[in-house]
């Protein structure tokens, strides 16, 4: 009898094992550049998206929250007026930048931070439980099935988990361009 189970965490891994070869890795990427570029564009519309994700989570002005990959605090500013208390995890040292000025921007006292990539953050370090856990576009960790078990272990109700559906459109981007920097140099021999 042949065994059909597919393991998405090991598929994961390999996928960010190979990931890791383009040499992106997040917190790397994000310069103070790039990221003072990315808080900009988030902050053009008022946090409009944001909002829009905040809508679909489950929260009450008492809730306390861990923020996981918040960026320059995309989902951590907007919803810290709402809520109790905000941890944020960010390794970038560009995005923690614009989070903290966010945070002063906004005369915000109820958000604090850790500079640590979630795999690398000792459950510890937190002031668990946390009634929320979010993770928005920031599951790029090596290990999936571990980072969401401990995502769910310092939660005391939901953890969300906010990623793309398909592929994202940077890499359609880098994959046209790949089809068409590859395409003058591709020989087909007929037999």
């Amino acid at each position: 009898m042949m065994n059909n189970t597919i393991d998405y965490g090991e598929i994961w891994k390999t996928m960010m094992t190979e990931s890791k070869k383009t040499n992106f890795e997040s917190d790397r990427f994000w310069t103070m550049e790039e990221a003072v570029k990315y808080d900009t564009q988030i902050k053009m519309d008022n946090w409009s998206f944001s909002r829009n994700l905040i809508k679909r989570i489950d929260f009450t002005p008492d809730s306390k929250v861990l923020d996981i990959g918040s960026g320059p605090g995309t989902l951590t500013i907007p919803l810290a007026d709402m809520v109790k208390h905000i941890t944020a995890v960010e390794p970038s040292d560009g995005m923690l930048y614009c989070l903290k000025e966010n945070i002063k921007a906004n005369g915000l006292n109820n958000v604090s931070w850790i500079q640590k990539r979630w795999e690398d953050v000792d459950i510890k370090d937190l002031d668990a439980p946390y009634d929320i856990v979010i993770a928005s576009f920031s599951l790029a960790m090596p290990d999936i099935r571990e980072a969401v078990i401990k995502m769910n272990d310092v939660s005391s109700k939901y953890v969300y988990l906010n990623w793309f559906a398909g592929m994202p459109s940077w890499e359609k981007t880098y994959a046209e361009a790949w089809r068409r920097s590859m395409a003058p140099h591709i020989i087909s021999i007929r037999r």
